[in-house]
C-alpha cells in the first residue's frame, strides 16, 4: 500500500528543513510521529472511558457494572513518552558509567507493565530510544538485559517474541 504523508502525518515543524532530509529518515520520522499521534488518540480515547467510567459509578445502577479500571504505567510519576525520555535521559547523566541495579530493575519493571497493559509499542518505542542514547558498554549491557526480560514477557503473553532491534 503506498501510503502518503497527510497533514495529520507531516510533523509539527519547518517545511524547508523537511525537504531537505533524505527520504529514508523521513519516513521514519513520520512513523515515529504517527506512532506518538496514536498513543495521544489512544491516552485520550482511556481519559474519555474513564470519565464516563466514574459517571456510571456514580449512578444508581452502578452495581451492575464491574468494569476494570486499567492504570496506565507511570515511571516516577511520568506517563507520557517524552517524559520519560527525559527520566532516561536524566538517569543516564547521573550513572554516565552504568546503571544502579535497582534502577536498571524499577525500568525493567516499568517497561513489563507497558507489555502488560498492552502498551507493546511504547514499550518498544522507549527500548530503541534508551539503546539509542546508550553511553557505554556497561549501559548497552544494561539495555540487553531489558530487551530480555521485556522480550520474555512479550512471549508470556503473546506467544510470539517482540523484534527489539
Amino acid at each position: 500500500m503506498d501510503r502518503r504523508a497527510t497533514d495529520d502525518d507531516r510533523p509539527p515543524w519547518d517545511l524547508d528543513i523537511w525537504n531537505e532530509l533524505p527520504p529514508d529518515l523521513k519516513q521514519e520520522i513520520l512513523a515515529d510521529h504517527r506512532r506518538e499521534k496514536e498513543m495521544r488518540e489512544r491516552s485520550l480515547a482511556n481519559e474519555r472511558f474513564r470519565e464516563a467510567h466514574d459517571r456510571l459509578a456514580q449512578s444508581t445502577r452502578a452495581h451492575w457494572l464491574n468494569i476494570p479500571l486499567l492504570e496506565e504505567p507511570a515511571l516516577m510519576g511520568k506517563t507520557d513518552t517524552e517524559s520519560v525520555r527525559g527520566l532516561i535521559r536524566q538517569w543516564i547523566g547521573a550513572f554516565p558509567e552504568s546503571p544502579e541495579p535497582e534502577d536498571e530493575d524499577l525500568f525493567t519493571s516499568y517497561l513489563c507493565e507497558l507489555v502488560r497493559a498492552k502498551n507493546v509499542e511504547r514499550a518498544q518505542l522507549l527500548v530503541r530510544y534508551l539503546d539509542h542514547v546508550a553511553s557505554n558498554e556497561r549501559w548497552r549491557q544494561c539495555v540487553l538485559r531489558m530487551r530480555e526480560k521485556v522480550n520474555d514477557q512479550v512471549i508470556s503473553i503473546f506467544h510470539c517474541p517482540l523484534l527489539l532491534r
